[in-house]
């Protein structure tokens, strides 16, 4: 269950990360606003596509089961 449940918080973690790549900023009110789009990976120099890297390779080991046996086969999960 443990198991399963990480996979499932990374799972999220990695859409998250995918659906704030931009920001919409609004600057001023009314039609005379102006409108922007930030890009976050831009404005964090890379840290975000890094997060998302890291959250990626957590994904794949324990997909692997992390070189030791699959851990969904043991007791108790």
């Amino acid at each position: 269950m443990l198991y399963q449940a990480t996979l499932t918080e990374l799972a999220s973690l990695i859409v998250q990360a995918q659906a704030h790549r931009s920001c919409q900023l609004a600057i001023g009110e009314g039609e005379a606003a102006l409108n922007l789009t930030l890009e976050v990976d831009y404005w964090t120099r890379g840290r975000l596509s890094e997060y998302e890297a890291t959250l990626q390779a957590l994904q794949e080991q324990l997909g692997r089961g992390w070189g030791c046996g699959d851990p969904r086969r043991t007791s108790g999960n």
